[in-house]
């Protein structure tokens, strides 16, 4: 509770009372932490990079580790998707050939 009136008015955030912070300030601020955060595993990921090819690191594929049965059902997920969408693009260009060459035997 305020005694002085002249003190700043609390306002209220979605998690309790932020203390004389507007809950923007505290958006903002949630915003610059991500930003360095990104900026932190960007410098990280060139720094691999450069190891990798200097030959300090070897890089081993992912895929060969062991992942856990939901990660294991996502991953065969995707890979359905990205199978078929290669058919369906597989399609459209066998498709486009054709009418290519239909269209080649009109002009006679």
């Amino acid at each position: 509770t305020r005694t002085n009136p002249l003190d700043p008015v609390l306002k209220s955030s979605g998690l309790g009372v932020s203390r004389g912070k507007t809950v923007a300030s505290k958006a903002q601020r949630k915003k610059d932490r991500n930003k360095s955060y990104a900026k932190g595993r960007a410098e990280l990921e060139k720094e691999l990079e450069r190891a990798s090819k200097a030959g300090e690191v070897i890089m081993k594929d992912a895929s060969e580790l062991p992942v856990s049965r939901r990660q294991a059902k996502l991953a065969a997920r995707a890979a359905a998707v990205r199978e078929a969408n290669a058919k369906g693009q597989q399609n459209e260009e066998e498709e486009v050939a054709g009418d290519a060459a239909e269209s080649e035997m009109d002009v006679d």
